[in-house]
């Protein structure tokens, strides 16, 4: 899943979500009160589309980075 680096307006969102709904693609659409943001994440499309800011954007890269390392740690690990 491809996750963008900068955030996008939330109308541009929105018609995303109405194009991919017309499309008949299959997605997940979520509001966030906490951070006022909306995302979408259109598996079809394999994309995600967020309101949400760079910065938030950036700490969620940095954890899935992590978390990413943590997999192949553990999967060496489990090989050896």
């Amino acid at each position: 899943m491809k996750i963008d680096d900068w955030s996008y307006k939330e109308d541009y969102v929105r018609g995303c979500i109405k194009t991919c709904q017309e499309k008949n693609h299959i997605q997940q659409v979520s509001f966030s009160t906490y951070h006022d943001a909306l995302t979408q994440v259109c598996f079809t499309c394999n994309l995600v589309r967020t309101t949400l800011s760079p910065d938030i954007l950036k700490e969620c890269k940095k954890s899935q980075q992590l978390s990413n390392f943590v997999k192949s740690t553990k999967n060496e690990k489990e090989n050896k």
